[in-house]
Parts: C-alpha cells; sequence; structure tokens
C-alpha cells in the first residue's frame, strides 16, 4: 500500500468517526411551554380575503413554453420602477436579460442584454447595479464590466471595467447541459447614481476605495479611499437605545434583563429582530446545517417573542412543525403585534403568513407562488415575489 493510499484511509476513518461521534452527543436548545406556542391555521379551511392581496403581475417577455428564472440576487428599485435578472434555456441557447419593471403596473419599460467580457462557452450573470432616481439611466455589471444604459429605450451610452478580473470557478449542469460559471472576483457596493445619472459611485474593494465615474464616457472622476469593511457589530439587534447582546441580555435606559437561564444552551444560529415602536423583540433560534454536517447543534427552528419593557416572554412559532422547517422564518414586523412569516409547502408553494404573536394566534396564510424570492419594503406594506411563473407585487394592508 502506498503512502497516499494509506493516508485516504485513514482520512476515511477518521471522517466516519466524527460523524457517528457527532450522531450519540448531539444536543438541542430545550423548546419553550407549548401553553404559549402560536396556534397555526388549518390551510385547508376556506377564509375570506385578508390583508395581503395582489397589486400587479408582472409582464414576462416573449413565449413561455420555457419558464424564466430569476437567477440574480440583487434587485435595484426607484419608486415604483424595479430591476433585476431573468434568464432560461431556450433552443439550446441560454438566454438572459437585465429587465426594468414598472411595478405597479407589471409592465415592461425595458429590457437588455449586458455583452459578456469572457470566453464562448463561459457564463458570467449579469445583474443590475443602480438606477437614478429620474429613472433615466441605470446601471448593469458581468463579470469585471460596468454598462450604463439609457431608459427606456435601452441604448448603451458606455461600458467600462473595473475591479479585479473573474474566477473561473466551476461547471454546473443546467436543463442537462453543462455551463461553465465564473464567479466575479468582487461585485461594485453600495452604488448609487445622482438624480440624473450623470455620476454613479460605488465601493470597489481591489481599489479598497470609492471610485466615481462619469456615465457618459466612463471615466473614473474621483477616488477616495476608506477603510471596509466596517468593524462586526457588537450587539445581535438595536432599536433606540434598546440592545441586544450576543448572550441575550436585553438593556432598555433603565434595565438589564436576561431573556433566557444561565443553564439553557443557545442554538448556533440567531437572528434577532425590533418591531417598529421597540415594544417586542423578536429572536429566531435555529441549528445552521449543511450537507456534511458535523455540528452537534441539533436545534428545532422557531422564533421566541419578549415585551421589551418588562422583560415578558409573550410567545413563540414553531417552525419544525412546518412541511419545509429551513425555509419557514419570519420576515418582520407589521406593527407592535403582528409579524409576517414565509413559510413552503412540501410541493413548493411559498405562502404568506400573518401571526397575532400577542393573541397566539396565525390569522391568515396565504399562497403566493412557487419556490420563489420574497423581498419587503416600503415599511413591510408591500411584498416582491420573484416567482416562475407569476412573478408580481403584493401589498400588505395593516
Amino acid at each position: 500500500m502506498n503512502t497516499l493510499t494509506w493516508k485516504s484511509g485513514w482520512r476515511t476513518i477518521a471522517l466516519l468517526l466524527v460523524v457517528v461521534i457527532n450522531a450519540g452527543c448531539g444536543w438541542r436548545m430545550p423548546l419553550p411551554s407549548q401553553k404559549l406556542r402560536c396556534e397555526e391555521l388549518d390551510p385547508a379551511e376556506q377564509r375570506p380575503q385578508g390583508i395581503i392581496r395582489r397589486v400587479s403581475t408582472l409582464e414576462l417577455p416573449g413565449s413561455h413554453e420555457r419558464r424564466w428564472s430569476f437567477d440574480s440576487f440583487h434587485v435595484v428599485r426607484e419608486g415604483p420602477l424595479l430591476s433585476t435578472t431573468i434568464s432560461r434555456w431556450i433552443s439550446d441557447q441560454y438566454e438572459e436579460h437585465v429587465v426594468l419593471w414598472n411595478m405597479e403596473t407589471g409592465r415592461i419599460i425595458m429590457m437588455v442584454n449586458p455583452a459578456s467580457p469572457l470566453p464562448e462557452g463561459i457564463r458570467s450573470n449579469p445583474n443590475a447595479v443602480a438606477l437614478s432616481t429620474d429613472a433615466s439611466t441605470l446601471v448593469t455589471c458581468r463579470a469585471q464590466v460596468m454598462q450604463i444604459w439609457r431608459v427606456p429605450d435601452g441604448t448603451q451610452i458606455c461600458s467600462f471595467e473595473f475591479g479585479a478580473s473573474p474566477i473561473i470557478r466551476n461547471v454546473e449542469i443546467i436543463d442537462g447541459k453543462p455551463v461553465y460559471r465564473t464567479y466575479p472576483a468582487e461585485r461594485p457596493r453600495d452604488a448609487v447614481l445622482t438624480p440624473d445619472g450623470s455620476r454613479l459611485t460605488a465601493w470597489i474593494s481591489s481599489e479598497e476605495a470609492w471610485l466615481t465615474w462619469d456615465t457618459a464616457t466612463g471615466d473614473v472622476v474621483d477616488r477616495r479611499p476608506d477603510s471596509r469593511p466596517e468593524p462586526p457589530r457588537p450587539n445581535l439587534a438595536k432599536c433606540g437605545e434598546i440592545t441586544l447582546s450576543r448572550d441575550l441580555i436585553l438593556q432598555t435606559a433603565d434595565r438589564r434583563m436576561r431573556l433566557l437561564p444561565k443553564n439553557i444552551r443557545v442554538a448556533s444560529g440567531v437572528h434577532a429582530m425590533f418591531s417598529p415602536n421597540c415594544g417586542l423583540l423578536l429572536v429566531r433560534f435555529f441549528a445552521p446545517g449543511s450537507k456534511l454536517d458535523f455540528t452537534p447543534d441539533r436545534t428545532l427552528p422557531h422564533t421566541r417573542v419578549w415585551d421589551t419593557h418588562s422583560g415578558e416572554f409573550v410567545a413563540w412559532i414553531n417552525h419544525s412543525d412546518a412541511d419545509v422547517p429551513w425555509r419557514h422564518w419570519p420576515l418582520g414586523f407589521l406593527d407592535e403585534s403582528r409579524i409576517l412569516v414565509r413559510g413552503e409547502t412540501a410541493t413548493n408553494d411559498v405562502y404568506l403568513s400573518v401571526y397575532d404573536v400577542r393573541a397566539r394566534r396565525e390569522t391568515e396564510r396565504v399562497v403566493v407562488g412557487g419556490f420563489c424570492r420574497i423581498e419587503l419594503f416600503d415599511n413591510n406594506t408591500k411584498a416582491l415575489v420573484l416567482d416562475r411563473e407569476q412573478p408580481g407585487l403584493w401589498k400588505i394592508d395593516y
């Protein structure tokens, strides 16, 4: 047996030992009392339309024999306008565009296909970067090239390179076809256009500076060094003078309250947020998972809510009973008693739920799409649902 085979064998044995040990030595954060659990609605129960309703459906270009995918996780909004990336396979070709919509009407204002600076056969998704407030200019990037477009005729004003070259990492199989995908070494961060679209400013990490370009020529007209990224936040969440520390101690102007007993081991995953007027604190607990999960934490995903004035435990939601627990989580507060929760069924139908945590019950559940992304804005009064079948804008009247 050669040295390489010997080492590989020991590595395999060590890996199996870790799996066996963790399987027997796992722990989980205890769940609260069932008396304080929020009651869920029966999905089969017929209910009248509530506060969640569809406002518009986004128009999709061309024929629909093959569904579009929303590949980009970067959405640009300015007033009623929205821009993001759509893509699909059609006629053995991969088709992708950056599209600009009017969300209120659902109509397409403009559609562009940013050119790729990469060799044929290697793909990099284009992304919307910024939109001017007067809706006259749209900026997109693909790999290390940014392009400036005139709205609404889609004329390219200029293009220019920025930052480090992209990195080709792997090949993916999409609809049975190999696609060589490149990942940008960086993306422009916090990009902002002047109101008239004449200047673009963005943080470029490889330059360690804020760069400003003339959008008519692509020339750099200003460079300002800065220290990035920002230092990590010392607290989990903050609202006015109220803070929540990482050891779950709530600090108000005149009180310091420990939310959990010292003998309770807290889950590895913790996410917290306050209600609009800081009266309630929501904390979601979960065990971060992966395909090779060697973490002994087996905490069931759930959300707990406290009253920040008294420190009293108000209610909790058990996400582990949902069809797909790891895709069931709170999106945000609607007011000082209700929260909006995203959920998903076993058939990939995504729904929005409203929970009244003070009454400890789910009051509404509406299916909004299938296997889609949801983005809230305008103080959680609107939800953008990027679904393959019927993407659209939903309004939350509260």
